[in-house]
């Protein structure tokens, strides 16, 4: 198993793997399962046919994003086609798989715990394989920059991967302001970021607790 991102080559899956649960926004059943893929295949999901319609294949691109409130949601001119994409993506991108098969068989990723850490362990138990093409990468040549109100996300060069400087401050006392500043390699994104989890409100997190506890064969109402 590859612990380290290869430099010079691309990366898939030594195996086959599969995880399940539930829909965070459908409450639906779901399974996941990651497939190996040929070099230059990139990130690709495969949302399983439903009610004798055709599989529907999409690229992990920028392109095929149709949403971003509460989830991540690729689709095409079909309209969307698999939601909360995001965990699933950052595992894959944080121990650098650059080719797998994403096969869903719902309207989403299973949530598990809320975090990337379970895609994290699916793709460990699968390992990673190293093939013979090169890797192509993105050089961020200047600064790029993108705001919203006090908000902004900016790109600027640097020479060495991937490193992330971010600050977010929320009035609350259990957030507050916080900030990091790392750089991204398959063994810290295991041990620092695998198992953050995104901020939900209140009516959200009643909801996604609804879901647990009808899981567990609790009664949501007491």
């Amino acid at each position: 198993m590859t612990r380290g991102v290869h430099a010079g080559r691309q990366t898939t899956l030594q195996d086959h793997v599969t995880v399940a649960g539930i829909g965070v926004h459908s409450g639906s059943p779901a399974t996941l399962t990651l497939h190996p893929a040929e070099a230059d295949t990139g990130i690709v999901f495969l949302r399983a046919g439903v009610d004798g319609q055709p599989d529907r294949e999409l690229n992990a691109h920028f392109r095929s994003v149709t949403a971003t409130e509460f989830a991540t949601v690729l689709g095409d001119h079909n309209g969307p086609a698999v939601s909360t994409t995001e965990h699933v993506l950052a595992a894959l991108h944080g121990l650098g798989v650059d080719n797998a098969v994403v096969e869903v068989d719902g309207p989403e990723v299973p949530i598990m715990d809320g975090s990337a850490e379970p895609f994290v362990a699916a793709i460990d138990q699968a390992g990673i394989a190293v093939l013979p093409a090169t890797r192509r990468c993105i050089q961020v040549l200047k600064p790029v920059r993108v705001a919203k109100g006090d908000s902004y996300g900016e790109l600027r060069p640097h020479l060495r991967g991937l490193r992330i400087e971010t600050e977010i401050e929320f009035d609350h006392p259990l957030i507050g302001r916080q900030s990091i500043a790392l750089d991204v390699e398959p063994d810290l994104f295991r041990r620092e970021l695998a198992r953050a989890a995104g901020i939900a409100d209140c009516p959200l997190l009643t909801r996604f607790q609804i879901v647990l506890n009808a899981l567990e064969g609790i009664d949501p109402l007491g």
